[in-house]
C-alpha cells in the first residue's frame, strides 16, 4: 500500500513566510551579491564529503542502540549508512518526512516494537542535544536580559525530567499506539545498564551535532563573513530550535533568529540573510546528497519500494 500525504498546509504556516518577505526588505542587496561573488566555492564544496562523516557518526550512534537492543539486529554498517542516507533524501524531500519512518521499516521485520522505540528515541536524542545547545545559546548572548541563575537551574531541572519523561512515559504512550499488545518498557528494548555504550551514544549526538555546526562555520568563511566557530554555533543552536517550529522549510523563523544574532553581533542585514541561505543551502544539499547515494547503491530499488510501499504496512503490523 502506497503512503497518501496530506498536503494541506495550515494557514498560520504562512507567517513564516510573510516575515521572510518582510526581512527581504531591509536586505543590502549590493553588499550580499558582492559576498557571493567573493566566495570560495571550494569549500563550498567541501561541504559535501563533510557530510559523509557527520552522518557516519550517526550511524555508528544508530549501530550502538542495536548493539545494546534485546532483539541482536544484525545490521552492516554500509547498509546502515545506506539507510542513513537515504533517510536523509526522504526527510528533507519528501511531504511526509518520512525518513525516519525508513529506518524504522528496515527494522521492523526482527522485531516492530523494538524497531518502532529505537528509532524514536534515536530522534529524541537529537532533540535533547539540540534543547540543550539551544538553552545555552539562548542564555549566553543574551545573558543581560535573563535571569541566569534561574536559566541554569532549568535546565538542570529540565534535562533529567525530559530523560525521565522518555523513560517512564513514552512506553506508555507506546502502548496506547499499540493496542492490545503485551506490556511495554524500556528495558524490554534496551539494555539500560550498559552504561558506557549510553555514554558513547550521548558523546555521538553532541559531536554530530557540533560537526555539522563546523560545516556551517566552513560555508560562513567561504562567504567572508567574520564569524567565529562559537558565534556559528551560538546561532545555528537557536535556529535548530526555531526550525522546529511548523513553517515551510523554516523560512521566517530561520531569517528571524539570525537577524536577532546577527544584530547583537553588530552584523548587517545583508551577512544574516546569506547566514539563514547557507544554513538552508546545506539542508537541501545534504538531501541531494542522499538522493545520489538512494540512486547508486545496489539495493536503491527495494529501498525506494520499502520507502513508498512497505512502510504503510509495516505501521499497520504495529498497530496489529
Amino acid at each position: 500500500m502506497a503512503l497518501k500525504f496530506d498536503l494541506k498546509v495550515p494557514i498560520f504556516k504562512f507567517i513564516g513566510l510573510l516575515i521572510f518577505l518582510f526581512l527581504l526588505k531591509y536586505v543590502d542587496w549590493d553588499l550580499y551579491l558582492d559576498l557571493l561573488k567573493h566566495s570560495n566555492p571550494v569549500l563550498i564544496l567541501l561541504l559535501v564529503p563533510m557530510l559523509l562523516f557527520q552522518i557516519w557518526l550517526k550511524v555508528i550512534r544508530w549501530k550502538k542502540f542495536l548493539d545494546i537492543s534485546n532483539t541482536h539486529y544484525l545490521g552492516k554498517m554500509k547498509e546502515l549508512f545506506q539507510y542513513y542516507m537515504a533517510g536523509l533524501y526522504f526527510s528533507v524531500y519528501s511531504p511526509g518526512r518520512i525518513g525516519d519512518l525508513l529506518k524504522f521499516n528496515y527494522l521492523r521485520s526482527e522485531n516492530p516494537y523494538s524497531a518502532f522505540f529505537i528509532t524514536l528515541i534515536d530522534r529524541l536524542c537529537d532533540l535533547l542535544v539540540l534543547l540543550i545547545m539551544g538553552a545555552f545559546s539562548l542564555l549566553f548572548t543574551f545573558k543581560d536580559e535573563f535571569f541566569n541563575i534561574y536559566g541554569i537551574i532549568g535546565i538542570f531541572i529540565a534535562t533529567p525530567l525530559i530523560i525521565y519523561i522518555v523513560y517512564k512515559y513514552i512506553p506508555v504512550i507506546l502502548k496506547k499506539f499499540i493496542p492490545g499488545k503485551r506490556e511495554f518498557d524500556l528495558s524490554s528494548v534496551l539494555n539500560i545498564n550498559n552504561w558506557k555504550a549510553l555514554s558513547e551514544i550521548i558523546l555521538l549526538s553532541f559531536f554530530s551535532i557540533l560537526f555539522f555546526y563546523f560545516r556551517v562555520y566552513i560555508g560562513a568563511y567561504a562567504l567572508n563573513l567574520n564569524l567565529s566557530y562559537f558565534s556559528v554555533f551560538l546561532v545555528c543552536s537557536a535556529v535548530s530550535i526555531a526550525v522546529l517550529l511548523p513553517t515551510f522549510a523554516g523560512f521566517g523563523a530561520r531569517e528571524s533568529v539570525v537577524w536577532l544574532y546577527f544584530m547583537r553581533f553588530g552584523l548587517n542585514s545583508a551577512n544574516a540573510l546569506i547566514f539563514s541561505n547557507l544554513m538552508l543551502f546545506i539542508t537541501l544539499i545534504d538531501g541531494f546528497a542522499g538522493f545520489i547515494v538512494f540512486l547508486i547503491i545496489p539495493n536503491g530499488e527495494k529501498i525506494k519500494e520499502e520507502a513508498l510501499e512497505e512502510i504503510d504496512e509495516g505501521i499497520q503490523d504495529i498497530k496489529g
